[in-house]
């Protein structure tokens, strides 16, 4: 995470188009490192999508390839 929160300090991060998602209950299932970057390095997101009311089985096949 700290190689993300540096490119982020520096400039050379780029946003890929993937989500922060949040389940059905409200629970962040992905994005948590980014966003924990964003904040040791100061750095607003913008133009980020934000995925709401996920299963709460979804985070089971995230960075999976399944």
């Amino acid at each position: 995470m700290r190689a993300l929160s540096r490119a982020m300090q520096n400039g050379t991060w780029e946003q890929n188009g993937q989500p922060i998602a949040f389940d059905a209950l409200g629970n962040l299932i992905d994005g948590q490192h980014r966003l924990q970057a964003c904040i040791e390095a100061s750095f607003t997101l913008t133009n980020c999508l934000v995925v709401r009311g996920l299963s709460t089985d979804a985070m089971l096949s995230i960075d999976t390839g399944h």
